[in-house]
């Protein structure tokens, strides 16, 4: 909650785990841990009927730490080689449970992914050395409605806004 609060004023708790106002539309995000690839379809299907109960459309987010190993420490050279490994690893767990995102938001009641990824890093030739990277990535609904198409870009605009703000 705290990274939304940081690129969109709006940003609430509230069940399912999240509310973001943007615009007129009030988003549902539930927030998910995997610990297992062969728990993802059951999350989604419990993140789908969280969302169905009280909202239009909603946002899952879905953090994959626990498939890393425990306390691993990703070692490598540059701060633009941790950021192509962790994007890497998100694009990777997407393409893998495709066929889940498309069985369950066919309705386009949830019309994206945000999987995130989070470790600590040794960056050999950067300073400091040690950083706790993340990274995040987000999949939409193919032929995705243009109302809903205007929210996800308005919300990723939103958050690239505030990430270059925090860069600079």
């Amino acid at each position: 909650m705290a990274k939304a609060k940081r690129f969109v004023s709006e940003v609430y708790l509230e069940e399912p785990d999240i509310i973001v106002n943007i615009d007129s539309s009030k988003i549902a995000i539930p927030c998910k841990n995997i610990f297992s690839e062969k728990g993802v379809e059951k999350v989604l299907s419990n993140a789908v009927s969280q969302i169905e109960r009280s909202f239009d459309f909603g946002i899952v987010a879905i953090n994959i730490d626990g498939l890393l190993p425990a306390h691993a420490v990703l070692r490598v050279r540059t701060f633009s080689e941790l950021e192509d490994k962790l994007h890497l690893e998100n694009i990777k767990f997407l393409a893998r449970n495709e066929r889940y995102f498309l069985k369950f938001f066919s309705k386009n009641r949830i019309i994206a992914v945000i999987v995130s990824i989070s470790i600590i890093a040794e960056i050999e030739e950067e300073t400091p050395q040690f950083n706790n990277s993340n990274q995040w990535a987000i999949w939409t609904v193919p032929n995705l409605d243009l109302k809903y198409k205007k929210q996800i870009n308005d919300f990723s605009m939103k958050l690239a806004c505030r990430l270059y703000e925090e860069n600079s």
